[in-house]
């Protein structure tokens, strides 16, 4: 008995400390899950199941301790120990070690469950960085590709943007239509025309109209001394980027030509038609009931820089036919000239011959354009309704008929700020106006009757100083119309001006010149946006010497003294690390363009770029050699790194081949070891 007590005094001992390392161990328990908000309920119940336990078996111990030795000695004869309660404590205990199993188990299971979550998410993040970088790659290839970027028909070039006006070239513009849409017609549709009879105009009306109903498939202006936008090797990587844009299907065929062809840029554009649109256009599935139609409009083809690229580009149009999926379709406006004539003889095309369409049609059609324009000048001038009256607006309209270009240049020359256009109208319907027609033969007979009196009526009114103004019209408005690109009156002033001490004091009379000149040369407010030609027909007027008589500028002395003055300009201006990289083998993709416009500004780029080209457009026997000879020693190589900055290094190789060319023919010999 007194073992058994000696037995049972220590159980009770042992069983307070496990009682203390339950009530310690489960507390932490109840901390950590009660942590959570959506605590299972089950645990709950099991975790008060321990606790009553607990509690059961403290107030027992607690009662036996009040009651003395006696009770301790009763029970451990009946052997009535604690054991049972701590049974049911460890009952107790495993339930609730089973539901928080359950509980971890679930916890993992929605752990893991977000641990999917998370890597779907992840791998979500992962393809669009590879879509990113396949768009990079993809931005990359098509890179390869050289555009003329302001080619298209809505282009923002500066120059003025004219459609047909409402109730004018209503049946010429319903012929067009009618072609596009009809899937029996011609591939090829001809609109020609003489200069000024407004072909691109209907160009720009009929390509919006395209645009709008999803019909363009691209759109390619050519315009000569445009830089890219005279040359035929952009016009087949222009058309196809924007053909990208309308039909998406085309990016994986495309990419792959590029990268199948090496060099593909500098192929001539027969090749280029075959590899990237026609190859890649036949390959296409679009599993359409019936062809797709999409039409390309090629503008003033005879401005193409190169004859044989014209002729390589008529040689793709019969390919057409062989085309299934899309209908590839062109619209080309041109002058007759006898290379675009040859191209289009063996095709089959619908054509148009603008100034042969009926005169009662261009009478009308010139009406409308001179009555919107006259209520203009009458509100911008207060003038009375019955100005000009009908006689005047009669001998207008039979002065304009059939050139459109005509009738537009009469309504800038008359709405002129600073002089009433009645003064203007009377030099327009003088009779000399009419004389000086008469002397020229040709397509410049009736240009000749609104271009000369134009420029008399300017001179006119510089009667005292008339030889110092023709000198610097010369010089300026001589510039302007020979020059490869438009640059602005500040870039074209740095540029003929050697004296750059005196640029402010020149750049104020090159303004004063030009804005008396508003009628043929756009002229913008912004100094810094470029000038360009109304139409190319002034400068052709200017360059024929039968034409223009006293105002004809000698081409080959302007692109001689053009040279003198790019070459002026670089040796001023250029000098090693030229934008202070201080690094060389820094790749231009690093330099910011915001430098390279600080360091090089327009006219030097225009420099860089052209004074090679002026010297093959020149009087090449009147070449200084000597100079050239003493610019390659002193800034070859900065020649060159500017070349390579701005992208233009390929072009490089061509130059320098053709001033060997034409030292050979006369007879000079470059030191290359200078």
């Amino acid at each position: 008995m007194t073992q058994n007590y000696h037995s049972q005094k220590m159980a009770w001992l042992d069983s307070c400390a496990f009682l203390a390392d339950i009530l310690t161990r489960y507390s932490f328990v109840e901390e950590e899950y009660q942590k959570d908000p959506d605590i299972d309920e089950q645990v709950e119940k099991a975790l008060v199941q321990v606790y009553v336990a607990v509690l059961t078996f403290a107030a027992l111990v607690q009662s036996l301790c009040g009651r003395g030795r006696v009770v301790w000695i009763w029970k451990s004869i009946t052997g009535d120990s604690l054991s049972e309660l701590q049974k049911s404590i460890d009952g107790a205990e495993s339930h609730l070690d089973r539901w928080l199993e359950i509980v971890d188990h679930r916890q993992q299971a929605d752990r893991g469950k977000k641990l999917l979550e998370r890597a779907d998410r992840m791998l979500i993040k992962i393809d669009e960085v590879i879509d990113s970088l396949n768009g990079i790659n993809d931005k990359m290839v098509l890179a390869e590709l050289k555009v003329a970027e302001e080619a298209h028909y809505n282009a923002n070039t500066g120059e003025e943007y004219q459609e047909c006006l409402q109730e004018t070239r209503t049946e010429l513009l319903g012929d067009i239509k009618s072609w596009a849409i009809d899937p029996d017609r011609q591939s090829v549709f001809w609109l020609q025309g003489m200069a000024g009879t407004g072909k691109s105009t209907v160009s720009r009306t009929v390509a919006r109209w395209f645009d709008e109903e999803g019909l363009l498939g691209g759109s390619f202006f050519f315009k000569k001394g445009g830089t890219d936008r005279e040359d035929a090797k952009r016009l087949f990587t222009t058309l196809t980027k924007q053909l990208l844009e309308r039909l998406p299907q085309l990016q994986d065929p495309v990419k792959r030509a590029i990268k199948e062809t090496r060099g593909i840029g500098s192929n001539n554009p027969l090749e280029q038609f075959s590899t990237l649109l026609f190859k890649p256009l036949k390959s296409l599935n679009l599993e359409l009931t019936s062809p797709l139609i999409l039409v390309i409009v090629i503008d003033a083809l005879d401005e193409c820089q190169v004859s044989a690229d014209v002729a390589a580009f008529f040689s793709t149009l019969p390919k057409l036919t062989e085309l299934k999926d899309v209908q590839l379709r062109f619209f080309i406006t041109s002058r007759p000239e006898p290379p675009v004539m040859r191209g289009f003889h063996p095709i089959s095309n619908e054509q148009i011959i603008l100034h042969q369409i009926e005169r009662s049609t261009i009478e009308h059609d010139i009406s409308v354009f001179f009555r919107e324009r006259l209520q203009r000048i009458r509100d911008n001038h207060g003038l009375e309704k019955s100005w000009p009256g009908e006689k005047s607006f009669k001998a207008l309209e039979d002065m304009a008929v059939p050139l459109f270009i005509y009738a537009a240049t009469i309504y800038r020359f008359l709405d002129c700020e600073g002089e009433m256009p009645t003064e203007r109208l009377q030099a327009i319907l003088s009779p000399s106006s009419s004389d000086q027609m008469e002397k020229v033969d040709g397509e410049y007979s009736k240009l000749t009757g609104i271009y000369h009196p134009v420029l008399k009526h300017i001179v006119s009114k510089k009667k005292s100083k008339e030889r110092r103004y023709w000198m610097d019209f010369r010089q300026v408005v001589g510039t302007i119309i020979l020059l490869f690109s438009p640059l602005s009156s500040v870039a074209l002033t740095k540029l003929i001006y050697p004296d750059q001490t005196k640029v402010q004091d020149r750049l104020v009379k090159v303004q004063s010149r030009l804005s008396t000149l508003q009628s043929v040369v756009s002229v913008p407010e912004d100094s810094d946006a470029p000038i360009q030609l109304l139409h190319l027909s002034f400068r052709e007027f200017l360059v024929d010497q039968s034409a223009s008589d006293e105002f004809w500028i000698d081409e080959l002395a302007g692109h001689t003294q053009l040279a003198i003055d790019c070459l002026e300009c670089m040796n001023r201006e250029l000098k090693k690390d030229i934008c202070f990289l201080l690094a060389p083998g820094t790749r231009k993709i690093e330099i910011e363009k915001a430098v390279l416009e600080r360091y090089v500004p327009p006219e030097l780029r225009y420099a860089c770029r052209y004074w090679i080209r002026h010297l093959e457009s020149g009087d090449q026997s009147g070449i200084n050699w000597r100079l050239i000879e003493d610019f390659l020693k002193l800034h070859f190589l900065h020649w060159l790194e500017v070349m390579s900055l701005l992208g233009w290094v390929s072009e490089t190789v061509g130059n320098i081949k053709a001033l060997e060319s034409m030292a050979t023919v006369s007879d000079v010999k470059l030191n290359s070891k200078d």
